[in-house]
C-alpha cells in the first residue's frame, strides 16, 4: 500500500467517532457492538437482514429468540436464533488482534453443542489450516465429529452490514452504523498491510508506518500482526523441514515427556512485537530464538528451576549464543562483564541487532538453521547437564 493511501486511511479514523470509542478495548469492542445490533429493538430488521446473509445457514432466520450472551463459556457472542424449523444456537468466536488458534475453536467447541451453528470472525485467516474452498473449517472433536466453522472477514462482515442498510430507517443510528462498517473497512486494509511475504525487508519494527499508526493508538495492532506473521513463516519453514513443530500458537507443556517439540508463538510485550520459537530439549529444558523489536536473540530457559543459570556459560563455550548464522561480523550483547540478559533466574538470553537490511526469507531461514543447530547439539547439552549433575532433574516429569 502506498503511503499516501495510508496516510488518508489514518486521517479518516481520526474522524470517526467510533474508532475512537473502539480505543479503550480493541478486543471487545467489536463483539459488544454486535451484541448491541442483535439487541437492539429498533433495529431487529437489520439485525435479521445481516443473520440471513450469514455462511453456511441454510434456513431463514425469522426471530431472535433471546438477548444475545456475551462471554458465556469464555465464548465472544452467543445468539439464540428462530427458523421454521426451530430454535439454533449461533456461536461467534471473534479475532482482531490475534490469529485463531486450533486448542481454542475445539475448546469452545466441546463446551457446546455440536449441532449449533459455528462463525470464526477474524481480521486474519488460521494458519494451522487452510480453509476449503467454501471458507470452511472442519475440526474433529474429543469424540471425532467434525465441527465445522464459517470463516467471516472483516471485510465480508462489511459488506453484510453494508447490504442490510436498507432496512434501517432511524437516521442517528444509520449514521452510527455507516462510521463503523467504515471503520472495519480501514481496518481490514491495515490488516492486509500487515502480510508478510519472504522477500520484504526486516523493518517493520521501526518505519514510518509504525510511526503514523502510533498517532492513532493502533501500532500494537499492526507491530503485533506483523511478528504474528513473521511466525507463520517461521513455522511453515520448520514444518516443511521436518520438526516435531506443535500447532502455531501452542505453549510448551513442561509437565509432558520431552520429544524435541519444536513450540512457535507470537506476542506484544513491552510495546514490540515478539516471534518466539522454542525447542525443547528436555522436559525442563528449552533453547530457543525471539525476534523482538530489532534484536535476534538466542535463549535458554527452564522451568522454575536454576538449570539455565548453571549451564549458560557451558552452552556458549560449546555451541550456543556464539551467532555464527549471521552473516557478517556483528556485536553480541550484552558486552559488559555479566554478559547475559535475564528476565528471570529461568530466562536467559544474548542478543545481537538486526538493523533494517535483511530480508525476511533471510532471517527465517537464520532461525530455523539456528534451530537445526540445537537439534544437532542435544548430546552436547546431556553432558553439560550432567556435568552439573543436573540430567535427572531436566529431564523429570
Amino acid at each position: 500500500m502506498k503511503k499516501k493511501d495510508i496516510v488518508h486511511i489514518i486521517e479518516q479514523l481520526k474522524v470517526n467517532p467510533v474508532f475512537q470509542m473502539s480505543l479503550g478495548s480493541k478486543e471487545l469492542f467489536h463483539s459488544n457492538f454486535l451484541a448491541w445490533i442483535f439487541d437492539n429493538r429498533n433495529l431487529k430488521d437489520y439485525a435479521l437482514a445481516i443473520l440471513n446473509q450469514l455462511p453456511g445457514l441454510l434456513e431463514e432466520v425469522i426471530d431472535i429468540s433471546k438477548p444475545p450472551e456475551r462471554e458465556k463459556l469464555n465464548i465472544d457472542l452467543t445468539l439464540d436464533i428462530q427458523s421454521k424449523s426451530g430454535i439454533k444456537k449461533i456461536i461467534i468466536e471473534n479475532k482482531v488482534k490475534s490469529l485463531p488458534q486450533k486448542d481454542q475453536l475445539l475448546k469452545y467447541s466441546e463446551k457446546t453443542n455440536t449441532a449449533n451453528h459455528y462463525i470464526l470472525l477474524s481480521l486474519s485467516e488460521p494458519a494451522f489450516e487452510k480453509l476449503a474452498l467454501d471458507r470452511k473449517l472442519t475440526l474433529k472433536n474429543s469424540e471425532n465429529i467434525g465441527i465445522t466453522w464459517h470463516f467471516l472477514s472483516y471485510s465480508d462482515l462489511s459488506k453484510i452490514l453494508e447490504i442490510a442498510l436498507v432496512k434501517v430507517n432511524d437516521g442517528f443510528e444509520k449514521q452510527l452504523l455507516e462510521y463503523y462498517i467504515s471503520f472495519i473497512k480501514y481496518l481490514d486494509k491495515i490488516a492486509q498491510e500487515c502480510n508478510l511475504n519472504e522477500d520484504d525487508l526486516f523493518d517493520f519494527h521501526d518505519n514510518d508506518l509504525v510511526a503514523e499508526l502510533g498517532k492513532i493508538r493502533i501500532k500494537d495492532l499492526y507491530l503485533k500482526k506483523k511478528y504474528e506473521s513473521l511466525s507463520v513463516l517461521i513455522y511453515k519453514k520448520l514444518k516443511s523441514a521436518g520438526f516435531n513443530v506443535m500447532d502455531l500458537g501452542q505453549k510448551i507443556n513442561w509437565k509432558e515427556e520431552c520429544d524435541q517439540a519444536v513450540f512457535v508463538t507470537s506476542d506484544f510485550t513491552n510495546s514490540m512485537g515478539l516471534s518466539d520459537v522454542k525447542f525443547q530439549v528436555a522436559s525442563k529444558l528449552s533453547l530457543g530464538i525471539q525476534i523482538q523489536g530489532e534484536q535476534y536473540r538466542m535463549v535458554v530457559r527452564d522451568m522454575n528451576s536454576d538449570i539455565a543459570e548453571k549451564i549458560k556459560e557451558d552452552l556458549e563455550k560449546e555451541f550456543w549464543f556464539q551467532f555464527k548464522e549471521q552473516k557478517e561480523t556483528v556485536d553480541i550483547f550484552p558486552k559488559d562483564k555479566e554478559k547475559f540478559n535475564k528476565y528471570n533466574k529461568h530466562f536467559y538470553y544474548r542478543y545481537v541487532k538486526l538493523g533494517k537490511d535483511k530480508k525476511v526469507s533471510e532471517l527465517v531461514d537464520c532461525v530455523v538453521k539456528d534451530i537445526v543447530l540445537i537439534k544437532s547439539s542435544v548430546d552436547k547439552v546431556k553432558l553439560i547437564l550432567e556435568k552439573h549433575n543436573l540430567l535427572n532433574e531436566a529431564y523429570s516429569i
